[in-house]
């Protein structure tokens, strides 16, 4: 999209756009990332083009024409990672016979990351692909809004502990920057959509020995600041390691593990206010460990009334992806991954007349209680997957019988709400199975 430096690639834009509406028309809607992995290229990943590359080492003064440097990629770890002879980069099977996350720890790596976050010239040249993309997907139906970059790296690692500490794995420090520059250039263009944005990888791992860790962005230190908290969302993401066929390598380690990071996400999500997402999760197979750990993911985000993409939808040549065989929806052949489908395609609360107090679901049933808004004859709205057939219904704290619709997959409730009742609950459940009853 922004190949050479000054330049933006305006047709591939509006190509883009183009899916975007033939998406929302079958119900999707997109979520625009700056999704990198590994950077670009040069360091046997994607996302970054090479000219902000290169800036970035020049940021560090590197010399770019020694190629055998011998802090050159991907010291410290001794690959042959072998030369693409039409790039000149590494050659890509070559890099994916390792794990791509090791590639972060590289020296070089860790230079380009503090570039992007310390100069401000790669900060402008940032925001002004923002702009770039804000200008042509404003107002378009089906753009959920836009992620700032994906999985942002700690840098400073080899800088010595101090600067590691102090300023390597602080968001603040690192990312406020170059987030407020982004998010300003986005609002000169679209002020409505929602900005979504992470802190740092190392805070997910940090996080685990203590929730302060996760992050030290606050409502004030955010990329809109207090101003936009209805207009900004916190993200994030959550995996177990897994096995080649997709199944969790320990099943006991892997739910502590997801309890944990649940904890702390959340303590974080609620210290910076605004939204909060799970922008990724799951790369599993469809094998009995991998089904369980889709059905627990789905019922923490229901707990905590989070939203969720799975990762992922099907193989683009990914080149960072290293499991395509397991952890996508769709087989070599083709075929679809049905079980796990079928695990991910849970009813769900998609609107709420009001403000959520608490919400459990799974493939059986959903509970959702909520205080009503006092002024308000917009209906609660509940997708009920297809494959579902809804069996009973039970409402609780409507002054008078409410109205239900059924509407295609949907379920609308509209309630009666008792204005002089400030707290008032109302509480549904909805079963799934045979012979369709509702209860007041």
């Amino acid at each position: 999209m922004n190949p050479i430096e000054g330049f933006y690639n305006y047709t591939y834009l509006n190509q883009v756009k183009r899916l975007v509406k033939k998406l929302y028309k079958r119900g999707i809607w997109t979520l625009i990332d700056a999704h990198q992995d590994t950077l670009g290229e040069r360091f046997c990943g994607e996302g970054i083009p090479d000219w902000v590359l290169r800036k970035a080492l020049l940021f560090q003064n590197w010399d770019l024409k020694n190629v055998s440097h011998p802090f050159a990629f991907p010291f410290p770890f001794k690959y042959d990672l072998g030369k693409d002879p039409e790039t000149g980069f590494p050659d890509i099977k070559k890099c994916q016979q390792h794990n791509f996350g090791n590639y972060y720890f590289s020296y070089e790596t860790q230079l380009v990351w503090d570039s992007i976050y310390r100069s401000p010239e790669i900060r402008r040249d940032f925001a002004g692909y923002w702009k770039a993309v804000a200008k042509i997907f404003k107002a378009t139906p089906g753009v959920l809004g836009y992620e700032l970059i994906n999985e942002p790296n700690f840098s400073k690692l080899y800088a010595g502990p101090k600067e590691l500490v102090e300023k390597g794995i602080s968001d603040s420090i690192s990312l406020l920057d170059l987030y407020r520059a982004s998010h300003a250039a986005i609002r000169e263009e679209d002020a409505e959509s929602i900005v979504f944005y992470a802190g740092l990888t190392s805070g997910e791992y940090l996080g685990l020995f203590s929730a302060k860790l996760v992050t030290d962005f606050t409502p004030e230190q955010s990329p809109g600041g207090l101003a936009y908290q209805d207009r900004q969302s916190y993200v994030y993401h959550i995996y177990c390691e897994s096995a080649k066929s997709g199944e969790p390598t320990n099943w006991i380690e892997c739910m502590l593990l997801i309890e944990r990071t649940w904890q702390v996400e959340m303590e974080a999500k609620n210290k910076l206010g605004g939204g909060g997402m799970l922008t990724e999760f799951g790369a599993v197979g469809e094998g009995p460990g991998s089904l369980n750990l889709l059905h627990l993911m789905t019922k923490k985000a229901a707990e905590n009334s989070q939203s969720w993409m799975y990762w992922q939808f099907k193989d683009f040549d990914d080149i960072t992806t290293q499991n395509v065989a397991s952890e996508t929806f769709y087989y070599k052949n083709g075929t679809l991954q049905s079980a796990k489908v079928a695990a991910l395609s849970e009813p769900y609360a998609s609107h709420i007349a009001g403000t959520i107090v608490k919400c459990e679901q799974n493939d059986l049933r959903i509970l959702v209680s909520f205080i009503p808004a006092i002024v308000s004859n917009m209906p609660t709205i509940v997708v009920v997957p297809r494959h579902l057939n809804v069996v009973v219904i039970i409402l609780e704290g409507s002054m008078h019988t409410p109205k239900v619709q059924f509407e295609k997959n949907q379920i609308h409730i509209t309630h009666s709400v008792n204005k002089t009742c400030l707290t008032c609950l109302i509480t549904f459940q909805i079963s799934f199975g045979d012979n369709f009853q509702m209860l007041y």
